[in-house]
């Protein structure tokens, strides 16, 4: 990657937005718009936008349309050239760097994803020092890119295994990280029919605990279903008959090698007879 000194200063409709921008990045609330507004209208653009031999924007996409919004003409830029992968990378750090804290969790675990792409980290990878030892980033470099720990980058990147529609949930703060982590390990199926009873409440925000409740009547439920539809074949039938009759001869051999009692003996043929007579019976 190389990043030109250099600033330019281009018409600033020349420039266009990164494609993948709002995927990654949420818009900047009210308040965070107002204060960057007034200043850049008070003391002028002081960081030039990054950009690429095409005029996309790496760097810069709030500036370059406060700007737009305060009538500039013409923008300050540096030029970068770099691979597209080292691209999608500064899209991720250098916004992240620049903006602060994103509040959209299902948006953190993208660019959680995106930056293992970028830096071809192996979730499989052995170790730490493997990956150093071989010049390359690992698991750790993008915990620390985002001030997390190891395990707090897994479990948002499990929020990725939950349907779109659980996951525009998360984004909107209706269900919590860890709600969407409790969730994420449901079947497709699973997942339908937790939708289906929030959408029956009219999507309340639950607690981690009220989401597990529903998660365990979801599955009672699809236990009592499997259940009532198992069908029995006569294979099976005569597959349980031959192991419980093996369980009697076995335990009329082990009862024929004691010396039993006279009172054991007419028990046992009493037994045996009511046996023979329902046997009969069901003949």
């Amino acid at each position: 990657m190389k990043i030109y000194e250099q600033i330019q200063e281009i018409p600033i409709n020349t420039l266009t937005e990164h494609s993948l921008n709002t995927e990654y990045h949420s818009e900047l609330s009210s308040s965070e718009y107002d204060l960057l507004y007034q200043d850049i209208k008070t003391n002028g653009l002081q960081h030039p936008l990054l950009i690429n031999k095409d005029n996309v924007i790496l760097s810069g996409h709030a500036r370059w349309k406060i700007c737009r919004d305060l009538n500039y003409e013409n923008i300050n830029v540096k030029l970068i050239e770099c691979s597209t992968d080292e691209e999608l990378e500064l899209l991720v750090l250098a916004n992240k760097t620049r903006r602060g804290s994103e509040r959209d969790h299902i948006k953190i675990a993208k660019q959680i994803k995106l930056l293992y792409e970028c830096w071809k980290v192996s979730p499989g990878r052995k170790s730490v020092h493997d990956a150093q030892d071989n010049d390359l980033k690992n698991r750790h470099d993008v915990a620390l890119a985002f001030d997390k720990s190891d395990s707090q980058i897994r479990r948002y990147l499990q929020l990725l295994n939950l349907k779109q529609n659980l996951q525009n949930l998360v984004s909107e703060e209706k269900i919590t990280l860890m709600g969407g982590v409790e969730l994420s390990g449901l079947s497709t199926d699973s997942q339908d029919k937790f939708y289906e009873c929030l959408q029956n409440m009219g999507f309340p925000k639950l607690t981690v605990q009220q989401i597990k409740k529903i998660i365990g009547s979801i599955t009672v439920a699809e236990e009592t279903k499997n259940r009532d539809n198992t069908t029995v074949t006569d294979s099976d039938v005569i597959n349980i008959e031959e192991k419980e009759i093996k369980k009697v001869h076995k335990a009329v051999l082990t009862i024929l090698q004691l010396k039993l009692s006279t009172t054991s003996i007419d028990q046992l043929k009493a037994i045996f007879i009511h046996a023979i007579n329902n046997l009969e019976g069901n003949v």
